[in-house]
């Protein structure tokens, strides 16, 4: 099975007008135009059996075929695109086919070499692709993403490092935990599951990280420094405290209904309501074949959820939740 991803990118042509004269706030033709066109070409990606994910400026279709059906999903995906391109112009947007880029993902063998041709523009398929600042490449390993990520990280604590003397230690913590740590939580849900190299690479980072606060050498132990000093979950934790904290969102109706979604409690399963799991607001975790099925939200979220005591699930408020989750995972990171 191989699955292609298409990014777009929109010119807004529509003029903006000057309203600063009136004191409520007014739609400009200009965004008008832009959410009219999110719902039409939804309805043009739905209408062609296509995923897709609509942004203000931004554009992501999806389809999942087989190897032998690579080039009618192209063609089919072309199609859509000189739909969407078509209504676009008559509104007076514009599609940018030379911002377009194209992935194929596969499971197994190497992605196929189809390019698709929007607007008459030949989009060859590419390696790996940006999606929202994650680097997605074609086995979804976010190996590229991992080791871009780990060095610019690098590169923010060589800067911090050469000022450190400058800084107190308060300040260098701040510093550290704007430019470093939150980079590393960026998105980390999407590294559930991924090979126990990446996590080593970020852990590093973490480790070299609070050595730089704290002025120590290269081989001084730092497991009191993130244990003792910092209170910093470990990388592998920090995966499980995002997963979990979404699923808990969700449930409490603070999430987005594409999230929601994917997170079935048991309890309203037919079937399952009979369970003694149902009882304790555990989730139901499909089934899946592939290692790269376990590291999908859907499964992973479910299964980090079920892995957490009762009370901690049925905390009342998301302040409560957040603390009793994060004593959890740092007792079981530290001192298990």
């Amino acid at each position: 099975m191989c699955t292609i991803a298409v990014n777009l990118t929109f010119i807004v042509y529509a003029f903006l007008f000057d309203y600063c004269l009136y004191p409520y706030p007014l739609i400009t033709p200009a965004l008008t135009s832009i959410i009219a066109s999110l719902r039409h070409n939804v309805d043009i990606a739905d209408r062609q059996g296509i995923q897709s994910h609509f942004y203000a400026d931004d554009a992501q279709l999806y389809l999942t075929c087989r190897r032998t059906e690579a080039i009618a999903t192209a063609s089919r995906l072309t199609s859509c695109i000189d739909e969407i391109a078509h209504w676009l112009a008559s509104n007076r947007l514009m599609l940018n086919p030379t911002k377009t880029d194209l992935l194929w993902c596969t499971t197994k063998g190497c992605p196929p070499d189809v390019s698709v041709s929007p607007c008459g523009v030949n989009v060859r398929p590419s390696t790996d692709v940006r999606n929202l600042g994650v680097l997605f490449d074609a086995t979804l390993s976010l190996k590229t993403h991992v080791t871009q990520l780990v060095g610019r990280c690098y590169g923010w604590l060589r800067r911090i490092r050469s000022c450190r003397r400058a800084l107190t230690q308060s300040a260098a913590i701040t510093l550290v935990n704007s430019f470093i740590i939150a980079r590393i939580d960026y998105c980390n849900s999407l590294l559930a599951g991924c090979g126990q190299q990446q996590i080593d690479k970020l852990q590093r980072v973490m480790n070299c990280a609070a050595r730089v606060i704290y002025n120590c050498r290269r081989r001084d132990h730092v497991m009191p420094l993130l244990r003792d000093n910092l209170h910093w979950l470990r990388v592998r934790e920090r995966i499980l405290f995002k997963l979990c904290l979404m699923v808990y969102k969700a449930l409490s109706g603070l999430a987005p209904s594409y999230i929601t979604e994917l997170c079935v409690p048991v309890a309203s399963i037919h079937p399952r309501s009979s369970l003694r799991s149902a009882a304790h607001g555990t989730l139901f975790v499909p089934r899946t074949r592939l290692e790269l099925g376990k590291r999908a939200f859907v499964v992973a979220a479910p299964a980090a959820w079920n892995s957490l005591p009762d009370d901690i699930r049925s905390a009342p408020t998301l302040d409560e939740f957040k603390q009793c989750l994060k004593t959890h995972l740092f007792i079981q990171s530290y001192y298990l």
